[in-house]
């Protein structure tokens, strides 16, 4: 008992030291970047702008550029106007203060994130000791497409933080407070009602597991399937073909009711959210609020693809191991002809429904420039070049999710499609949630990996900081410094 009590105050200690160690860097980081640029900053002009009519008490002003709802300016607005009460601020809305915003939810995400890997990894073969834990906590809290916007006033930070927020308040099951988290991550970013749906989706059919059990023979689902969900998922169809009679229909009729009986209620709250937001897209006439012919929605399937590759790079200590490569290349041996059909399915996707935003052709100041003018749009070809990887990309995501089951699978990605592919800029800002939601689901790594994922993060934090900060560039005819981020 003693060991344990111990153990539990040896793990308290370093999980405060790395949260202290944390907030202190980030803050000397945030330091360096603001008296780097002390002028707002690319959509910081339009987004500090906006909260500062809304700290004038001007609510009925609205910037034509911006396209997600006012969120962001309402959060940073209580928070400074909160602390004003006791602590002297010359101005709430400064943008030293604004960009403090981000820092704030930057240090709370490191807390989310050890309580939902906690909740996720609590048992059985994904179980994750406390030091895994805060390891991976700390990892995710550095990872670089999030981390660098924690020293801008962009709607990243805040808008991640009420998406795990609202994940974090599932997953305790009290879902009316998610629900409620999930609205502000809504208002906040509009595409986040797609997480919000997914966690509906998700709970109704954990409902129709309890409920559907025992509807057919396991021995017949057992021959179909060895995965669990895809037994459930064919158990009415099984049943009826082995029974067509009428009253097994009639049996199988109050099952479903049952399931709506018992999931129904228990996603009521996401169901306001989503019925809320289909009525403000019918009033609104369209997802985004302002500067609408930049931002219409397109089918754009490669955008599925190039998050594969994306979180290929990012999570390859576990991604691209021997092992895995040796798996997914036997995979590839022992099922050619389905390879076959989802290269085809690829080829056709970058043939059809490859494009290319005007904004990503013109802004140097991207990384993403620079990808597609290299590599991507190199030549007539060099976009087909990459299928293998894209093929390897959604075999590792599949792979690695497949502990997880068949439907809770099907529904990541099948969000990810649904957020990604309408839009028609390749913009690496939209692949964060995804990417981190795919990161906390995967299995617990040995320590070495969890070694290789910090260094990568902290390498690429370090070139991206350091280009942005010490390597400013001018357009022609103009005075005003450049500077590269994501």
């Amino acid at each position: 008992m003693v060991a344990k009590k111990l153990d539990t105050l040896r793990h308290r200690g370093l999980r405060s030291a790395a949260v202290v160690i944390f907030a202190v860097i980030t803050y000397r980081l945030l330091m360096s970047m603001h008296n780097s640029v002390l002028e707002p900053y690319m959509d910081e002009e339009f987004h500090i702008r906006q909260s500062k009519a809304y700290c004038a008490g001007n609510f009925t002003q609205w910037d034509p550029k911006l396209t997600t709802l006012p969120g962001l300016y309402f959060v940073a607005l209580g928070l400074w106007k909160a602390v004003s009460l006791f602590v002297h601020l010359s101005d709430p809305c400064s943008i030293w203060l604004l960009r403090m915003t981000n820092y704030v939810f930057a240090v709370g995400n490191i807390f989310l994130y050890q309580k939902i890997l906690s909740i996720i990894h609590h048992d059985g073969a994904i179980k994750m000791t406390g030091l895994h834990v805060l390891l991976t906590s700390i990892n995710l809290a550095t990872f670089p497409l999030l981390y660098f916007f924690t020293f801008l006033y962009y709607t990243e930070h805040v808008s991640a933080f009420l998406v795990f927020a609202m994940l974090y308040g599932h997953l305790r099951g009290n879902r009316k407070l998610a629900a409620l988290l999930g609205a502000a991550a809504v208002f906040t970013r509009q595409t986040n009602v797609i997480w919000v749906g997914s966690l509906a989706l998700l709970e109704v059919f954990k409902q129709y597991k309890v409920v559907m059990k025992g509807v057919a023979d396991d021995r017949d689902l057992r021959r179909l399937s060895a995965d669990k969900d895809v037994q459930v998922l064919l158990a009415p169809f099984v049943s009826l073909k082995k029974n067509p009679s009428s009253t097994n229909v009639k049996r199988l009729l109050g099952y479903f009711a049952g399931v709506a009986m018992e999931g129904l209620p228990r996603v009521l709250g996401y169901i306001v959210v989503l019925l809320a937001f289909l009525v403000f897209v019918i009033v609104n006439r369209g997802i985004v609020v302002g500067d609408r012919n930049a931002h219409q929605a397109v089918l754009h399937l490669p955008q599925l693809l190039y998050f594969n590759v994306f979180t290929l790079f990012f999570a390859s200590p576990f991604l691209l191991t021997p092992d895995k490569l040796k798996r997914f290349l036997r995979s590839c041996s022992r099922h050619r002809r389905n390879v076959m059909v989802v290269l085809v399915f690829i080829l056709a996707a970058i043939y059809g429904f490859t494009c290319a935003h005007p904004y990503l052709l013109a802004d140097n100041r991207h990384y993403t420039f620079y990808i597609w003018r290299n590599v991507l749009n190199r030549n007539w070809y060099a976009r087909y070049l990459a299928s293998p990887v894209y093929l390897c990309g959604l075999w590792a995501l599949s792979d690695e999710l497949r502990y997880r089951g068949f439907f809770q699978t099907l529904v990541f990605l099948l969000s990810c499609l649904a957020l990604l592919t309408p839009q028609k800029l390749l913009e690496f800002r939209y692949f964060i949630v995804p990417y981190m939601l795919f990161r906390m689901q995967m299995k617990q790594s040995t320590m070495t990996q969890l070694a290789l994922e910090f260094l990568l993060y902290q390498s690429v934090n370090a070139l991206t900081l350091y280009l942005f900060m010490y390597k400013p560039f001018y357009w022609e005819n103009s005075t005003e410094e450049m500077h590269f981020m994501w």
